[in-house]
């Protein structure tokens, strides 16, 4: 079997030899865990004027990918692919690989452009393959199941390179999992993991990849926080290893995702320490999951205010379409906790607006979208516009999954208490709508009571039998003071007695009713 990856620890100081180098192993170069060769390989050739040649604009662009910089990678790897003369093999290379890039960032149209031209120059190139499997299935074209079986043949030939393999078996993963077929998609994401993760020395960026989408598939599709957790640690630490800044965005942000979703705060504490060195990414879909998980931790540990405060001075403009209802909605949901009805229920309309699911749009996208949907429909529900809400919140019930009809279904009793395994997947989400909820009752509770905080705690006192004397000193005030508040109480109820005031209060359901000695 060929080696994972090319032994690139000398580059020749000859510059054909080094072009010739670039050529032979293409892209592949640029996996290794250790770039400097490919680097030292570029500063001769910037010596030499030659940095135009499409082989090395294309593993520029690569380089770029990995270090962030993927506006500018998809610049270069343009100009390669209209380069003259360009050897068919390598512009297939290179078109396949600007469709992946694309793919990553949900712009599925610019992917299939990119495509095409591969495809019709090299109909069985296995990369090729691997990402028109991955576009099938995200516009459920059904023909992706005979594109994953011809995959899963070439695959198993002694002929192609291990990263080549990798490729494959991530890309294997990601169609099957959008296709429903999450058996296969944790079958290809394992053989993915264990390929990566055995090679000698160990390929760190394709364990990164490999663990992202098996941490998705066990906390979104299977519902398994702890195993999410593992493999999207594992990821992080993989993605550090290999020096990749963009993978290191995807798995930070999967992984802080996982920790705000299934509601454990002592995590999302410790996340929140080192999110200063993850801010970096400020596109697509890393972005939005910092920016959503960052405004969770704040609505579920701190308060509405920072939350909201947190959404209003984070930058939404270059997250993905599908995303930015969900940061729209979270927002919503916010505004309303911190007391602005107005903001709140401008940005719920909103969210309900942009949360309908597109034609030819994915199952995430269309997840997320529903989602947003649901945020936007629980705010209207806690300010009392019931009827729109209930239309909201019906409509599209087919496109749901399980977890989010729950969801759906339990926002109008308004309670969430049972939601925790049928929801585990969006369970941070029910969690900040649970305490929105739980906010706005005390709130109404508070408004609608004649009473304060204090005369109110010690009616409690008196319904339980205490004495003026045994509440004064419980409280650590003078009894003159007990003896004030008990007569306001009964100012306020028009009572006389205070006997009386509790059994009013209770009526009135100011104090609890099961209250009493």
């Amino acid at each position: 079997m060929p080696a994972a990856k090319p032994r690139n620890d000398v580059v020749s100081d000859d510059t054909r030899a080094t072009i010739d180098w670039l050529r032979e192993y293409g892209l592949d170069v640029v996996d290794s865990d250790d770039r400097g060769p490919v680097h030292l390989a570029f500063h001769r050739l910037s010596q030499q004027t030659l940095l135009s040649d499409p082989v090395c604009l294309g593993i520029q662009g690569a380089l770029c990918r990995l270090d962030g910089q993927v506006d500018r990678a998809i610049r270069l790897l343009q100009r390669a692919i209209t380069r003259d003369p360009i050897l068919p093999k390598w512009e297939v290379s290179l078109r396949t690989y600007l469709s992946a890039i694309h793919f990553t960032r949900r712009e599925f149209a610019k992917s299939q452009s990119a495509l095409e031209p591969a495809l019709a120059l090299a109909p069985d190139d296995l990369e090729a393959r691997a990402v028109q499997a991955a576009l099938r299935a995200h516009f459920r074209d059904q023909r992706v199941w005979d594109d994953i079986a011809w995959l899963t043949d070439r695959c198993d030939a002694d002929a192609i390179t291990d990263i080549s393999r990798l490729r494959c078996y991530i890309r294997i993963t990601v169609a099957a999992r959008l296709g429903g077929k999450l058996s296969l998609a944790e079958q290809y994401g394992l053989l993915a993991f264990d390929l990566a993760s055995q090679a000698k020395p160990a390929l760190h960026r394709f364990v990164a990849m490999a663990a992202m989408p098996l941490a998705s598939i066990y906390h979104s599709d299977m519902c398994d926080p702890a195993l999410a957790l593992h493999y999207a640690d594992v990821g992080l630490a993989a993605a550090v290893e290999a020096n990749d800044s963009t993978v290191i965005a995807l798995c930070a942000s999967t992984r802080y995702s996982i920790a705000a979703e299934i509601g454990d705060l002592s995590l999302l504490e410790q996340l929140h320490k080192t999110m200063s060195d993850l801010r970096g990414p400020e596109k697509g879909g890393e972005r939005a999951g910092i920016l959503g998980a960052e405004a969770m931790f704040f609505g579920l540990t701190t308060s509405w205010t920072a939350m909201l405060q947190y959404l209003r001075t984070s930058t939404t403009e270059q997250v993905y379409d599908s995303q930015r209802p969900v940061l729209q909605a979270l927002r919503a949901v916010a505004a309303y906790g911190s007391g602005d009805e107005e903001e709140a229920l401008r940005l719920a309309y909103a969210a309900i607006s942009a949360g309908r699911p597109r034609i030819r749009e994915g199952s995430w996208d269309t997840r997320l979208r529903l989602i947003s949907r649901l945020l936007g429909a629980a705010v209207l529900w806690t300010a009392d516009r019931r009827t729109e809400a209930a239309r909201a919140l019906s409509a599209y019930r087919d496109q749901m999954l399980p977890s989010i009809r729950a969801f759906a279904d339990a926002i109008p009793t308004e309670d969430f208490s049972t939601l925790k395994d049928s929801a585990a997947d969006i369970y941070g989400y029910v969690r900040l709508v649970a305490r929105l909820v739980s906010d706005n009752a005390a709130r109404k509770q508070q408004a609608a009571s004649p009473l304060t905080e204090r005369e109110r705690e010690i009616l409690l006192a008196c319904a339980t039998g205490a004495t003026a004397s045994a509440i004064a000193q419980d409280l650590k005030i003078d009894k003159a003071t007990v003896d004030w508040h008990r007569s306001n109480i009964c100012r306020k109820l028009g009572v006389k007695r205070v006997v009386t005031a509790v059994l009013r209060a209770q009526a009135l359901g100011l104090i609890p009713a099961n209250t009493g000695a």
